[in-house]
């Protein structure tokens, strides 16, 4: 190729310099552009920049989705309480002989530590098996139906031992056929040395079927 048609091409000539370059472009003619050939990549003007998603606010708020000021149960705040199983103790006293254990507090306190009750088919009576602890060994027993009337007037109760040592009890109440699907409560208890008050009583609500 001439020079004469390189020329007219045009071409880039490159000066160094500066520990750099500047890159200018000629034309036809050898006409010098004035402003140096921009070397670095084009960026795109902001106006093609892709739009940013508006930042979402952030909710501080406490209060709960179901629109009330007490937290549901799924967010950590308080259940409906579990209502409690009954204090009743169901028993098949009529159809055969058996024993039903008694563990918990709530078969003890100062005086007595009920163990089980026990059954038999042929005496048809009901064993309360334990421990009590009274002045001279001496204790009590009574029966109410399920209206608080008394249907078993006290009966006497005899440890192996007295206070303050704890001897070993057998309280026996017999079972008449009216008793059969009944719920009785049966009431043991200790009597003041002072004035006979009834003390220390301990309740059990049995069915008996």
């Amino acid at each position: 190729m001439s020079f004469k048609k390189w020329a007219t091409a045009g071409a880039v000539v490159i000066v160094l310099g500066g520990g750099g370059f500047t890159a200018y472009q000629y034309t036809q003619g050898d006409k010098l552009v004035t402003a140096p050939v921009d070397s670095t990549p084009s960026q795109p003007s902001d106006s093609t920049k892709p739009a940013q998603p508006a930042p979402v606010p952030q909710d501080n708020s406490t209060t709960p989705s179901n629109g009330t000021n007490d937290p549901s149960p799924s967010e950590g705040g308080t259940t409906t309480p579990t209502p409690s199983t009954s204090d009743v103790i169901t028993l098949s006293a009529y159809s055969g002989s058996g024993s039903y254990p008694l563990k918990g507090a709530a078969f003890s306190n100062n005086s007595f530590q009920l163990e089980r009750i026990d059954w038999s088919e042929s005496s048809k009576t009901l064993s309360f098996i334990g421990k009590m602890r009274a002045f001279e060994a001496v204790g009590y027993f009574r029966v109410r139906d399920q209206n608080k009337v008394v249907i078993e007037s006290e009966s006497g109760i005899k440890a192996s031992a007295g206070a303050p040592e704890w001897g070993t009890i057998k309280a026996d109440l017999s079972l008449p056929p009216e008793y059969k699907g009944q719920t009785l409560t049966v009431d043991f208890y200790t009597k003041s040395a002072k004035d006979g008050s009834r003390t220390d009583m301990l309740s059990l609500k049995i069915k008996l079927q």
